[in-house]
């Protein structure tokens, strides 16, 4: 027999036992990005597979520390975010000494990843907006990078066409 699901429930499932991003995935699905002269960089991301993770290359030439699926965001090992939230983007010039958060050694469930909740969800109109955070990247090698989620639809309404800003934190750790 099949039910109905009452008004405003949501079901979120795992489907698989392994999300972790592949390793070898060839397609950055990188749709735009724009330079300014102050070091901000804007950046578009496709991650609308339901399957396959997208990784996320720094165009500072460093290496993928962050894939994305949909909704989700993984962290490449050795990552660490720390999440301000009602940071202000411009304003923010330094990580901060605690709150470092990793994914889960196995990620399933979306809680098991350190950014799982960098969106705000409306259950009314079943859509998703930023949060209001910046999120600091602290990669293995030694640089941190402060990121801001702009949007998860594109112009035309497309959902995980993911756009962000991010900037280089000071110098080296």
């Amino acid at each position: 027999m099949i039910r109905a699901l009452p008004a405003g429930v949501v079901l979120l499932c795992a489907c698989a036992p392994d999300l972790r991003p592949d390793e070898e995935a060839a397609d950055t699905g990188l749709a735009s990005t724009e330079y300014t002269v102050d070091g901000v960089v804007y950046a578009t991301l496709d991650a609308t597979s339901e399957e396959a993770w997208v990784p996320y290359p720094w165009s500072d030439g460093a290496a993928v520390d962050l894939s994305f699926q949909r909704y989700r965001v993984a962290l490449a090992d050795g990552v660490q975010v720390a999440r301000l939230v009602g940071a202000d983007f411009d304003e923010l010039d330094a990580a901060p000494a605690d709150g470092w958060l990793t994914d889960a050694a196995d990620p399933v469930a979306d809680e098991d990843y350190a950014l799982h909740e960098w969106y705000d969800y409306d259950p009314v109109q079943h859509t998703l907006s930023p949060a209001d955070e910046v999120v600091v990247v602290r990669s293995p090698d030694g640089v941190d990078r402060k990121l801001q989620f702009l949007a998860y639809y594109d112009d035309a309404g497309t959902p995980a066409v993911l756009s962000f800003q991010w900037a280089v934190l000071g110098g080296a750790r």
